[in-house]
């Protein structure tokens, strides 16, 4: 039993103490018995592209397929504007491992007189830090996206299977048009082609462990207070959904023929590139001002 403890205790240390010293999985779990580890990350990650592409496209198909109820389609009249518009989608997913080792000692010297009271504290503390950032961006026509409905889609947690909510906000926002309170434009060169509309969804998952050996000598103690090793795990999932209007823009400006690519108006674009930027800087400064364990001020 003694035995078993002490190898359960080894092996938590060495688990634990390996975090922020190496490249972190995208992926929470992997298949590490066959060590396709890198295979779980590759569908960890198309199950979240795929799962929020059905959230889009569901939510737009779901739109047009509501207005097209309405008599004379006077609903499909006020949606409109979005035949001509495209949802770019821009995913953040950023992994941060940190590992503290802060072993803590007391000694009594050997061959002390009975009447002195000494002892020496020692103590040590060591920490390492790893970070992932991982980042897709791609590009949907509402065109493309109100054909057909997904019939299913991945399970899983966070952005992999959650309800997202963007089709209650998508309908919400388009309902202003309706009510005549805004109106979208549905050229990109327009006089109201600054008009966009904006979505952003954030998970943050922390999980911590620890693990506090300690022994007892004749004239020493080793870690009786204190934690001597911790390990954390943060993930931080990022969903930045722009819709605006959109135009097929030559690759190569100098020349009208070659290939086109699909791109958001200025506004729209200048929006998507101000959400990265803001997730960035939030980034970094969760990681300037995230507490350590063991110096908490």
């Amino acid at each position: 039993m003694q035995k078993t403890s002490l190898y359960l205790a080894l092996s938590a240390i060495i688990t634990l103490g390996g975090c922020g010293t190496y490249v972190p999985e995208i992926q929470d779990f992997g298949d590490s018995a066959t060590g396709d580890i890198s295979r779980a990350g590759q569908l960890y990650v198309s199950n979240i592209v795929e799962s929020i592409r059905c959230e889009v496209r569901n939510a737009v198909y779901d739109l047009y397929n509501q207005e097209a109820q309405t008599p004379s389609g006077a609903g499909l009249k006020q949606i409109a504007f979005l035949d001509t518009w495209a949802a770019q989608i821009t995913l953040n997913l950023t992994v941060d491992e940190k590992g503290v080792v802060a072993p803590t000692s007391n000694i009594l010297p050997i061959g002390q007189p009975k009447n002195w009271i000494f002892n020496l504290g020692l103590g040590a503390s060591g920490s390492s830090e790893a970070q992932r950032i991982d980042k897709v961006s791609f590009i949907y026509p509402v065109s493309d996206l109100k054909k057909y409905r997904c019939q299913t889609r991945p399970n899983g947690a966070f952005l992999e299977a959650s309800d997202l909510k963007f089709k209650e906000w998508l309908y919400d926002a388009v309902d202003l048009e309706g009510q005549e309170l805004v109106h979208y434009p549905s050229n990109s060169n327009g006089p109201l082609k600054q008009n966009v509309l904006y979505y952003e969804v954030k998970f943050d998952v922390i999980t911590t462990g620890s693990v506090s050996p300690g022994w007892k000598l004749v004239n020493a103690t080793i870690n009786q207070t204190g934690t001597f090793l911790t390990a954390s795990r943060e993930r931080t999932h990022d969903l930045q959904i722009t819709f605006g209007p959109a135009t097929l823009t030559p690759a190569n400006p100098k020349d009208p023929k070659s290939p086109k690519t699909l791109q958001l108006s200025n506004a729209a674009a200048n929006t998507a590139l101000a959400g990265e930027i803001g997730t960035a800087v939030a980034n970094a400064i969760n990681q300037q001002f995230t507490a350590n364990p063991f110096f908490p001020f």
